[in-house]
């Protein structure tokens, strides 16, 4: 039996989740400072049983970017 509602999903278009560090780095961030921010919840992290915080770096830039509309 096939569903007409089938969808594929292109491992390319996928985003991967970072550890706090890997998105400091690849965004050229604070650590610490992006790490207080995910800790007190103003950037949204993901965490699997009690593995480390992981992170989308497109919602530390969607964060980053309200803020800054925030201050202008």
């Amino acid at each position: 039996m096939t569903s007409s509602n089938q969808h594929t999903v292109n491992p390319k278009n996928v985003e991967k989740l970072l550890t706090v560090k890997q998105a400091a780095d690849a965004l050229n961030l604070p650590y610490r400072q992006l790490l207080s921010a995910v800790q007190s919840m103003e950037i949204p992290s993901y965490q699997v049983l009690k593995s480390r915080r992981l992170v989308f770096a497109s919602e530390i830039l969607a964060s980053i970017r309200s803020i800054k509309q925030v201050e202008t």
